[in-house]
């Protein structure tokens, strides 16, 4: 199984919480075994830490690939496809826990087309677009209020960037009601969707203090932070873990979604 092959430290949490969705989704079908029951019992303890130690990886790795086989004799077969679709809706859920319901300051992100130009606060208009694959756009954010933005997105293969702050502009302090251009005139290069097609999400976050919510150093080498989809979700997770511990009136957040086609 390609998931299990491909396992590390930093997705394993991840990888534990979709075999045990399938062992539900298996016992729906009334089919349940002693054996599989077992391996799910070993397994569940892994599936809320946000990394393993390497002794604990082989245990996954090991059980793992035991429940795959054991499920395949019954005719349940897990495939890297399955594991795609359900890390995709894991991401969406993910993503639904960092809310603000009761934001004291107003925040408004938005995307255009990189040879358009933005005339006025009363000419934007936060609504869904549909951009093509090879397209460039530009991210637009604004606060009404001074604030330190964390600004990433999830593209369409499930590829997490982050695009603000980034190796140029590594101090996220914005000013309130200033429109900031991702990429603006002051960036060597263009934001060019490379697919494949399917819908993007742009999500800013927002706080009044300084707070570091991905970890990670910045790197001539790796303009944006970037991690592949297993550990996107194993991120947007500590992110959410973090944002409960902030006070309620100190953060914003918004998300911008599109379409890629």
């Amino acid at each position: 199984m390609p998931v299990v092959e491909g396992l590390i430290a930093s997705t394993a949490p991840v990888v534990v919480k979709f075999l045990i969705d399938q062992i539900k989704n298996y016992g729906r079908s009334g089919k349940k075994t002693k054996d599989i029951d077992e391996l799910k019992n070993i397994l569940e303890p892994f599936k809320e830490k946000f990394e393993v130690t390497e002794e604990e990886l082989q245990k996954i790795k090991e059980n793992a690939e035991k429940l795959s086989e054991k499920l395949a004799e019954s005719g349940f077969v897990i495939t890297d496809e399955m594991y795609q679709r359900w890390n995709s809706n894991f991401l969406d859920e993910k993503l639904k826990d960092i809310d603000q319901v009761k934001s004291t300051f107003k925040t408004e992100l938005w995307t255009a087309k990189s040879k358009e130009e933005i005339k006025g606060a009363r000419d934007i208009k936060i609504l869904p677009r549909k951009y093509r694959i090879g397209e460039r756009i530009v991210v637009y954010f604004r606060s009404d209020r001074a604030c330190y933005l964390t600004l990433f997105n999830i593209g369409t293969s499930g590829k997490l960037t982050v695009l603000f702050p980034n190796y140029l502009f590594q101090n996220n302090f914005t000013r309130a009601n200033r429109i900031y251009a991702i990429p603006g005139d002051e960036y060597p290069f263009e934001y060019e969707l490379s697919g494949p097609p399917g819908v993007e999400k742009i999500k800013a976050i927002a706080t009044t203090s300084k707070l570091n919510l991905f970890d990670f150093e910045f790197s001539r080498d790796e303009f944006f932070h970037s991690v592949e989809r297993g550990v996107a979700a194993r991120d947007i997770s500590i992110v959410a873990k973090k944002m409960e511990e902030v006070s309620v009136d100190s953060w914003a957040e918004t998300i911008c979604e599109f379409e890629v086609e």
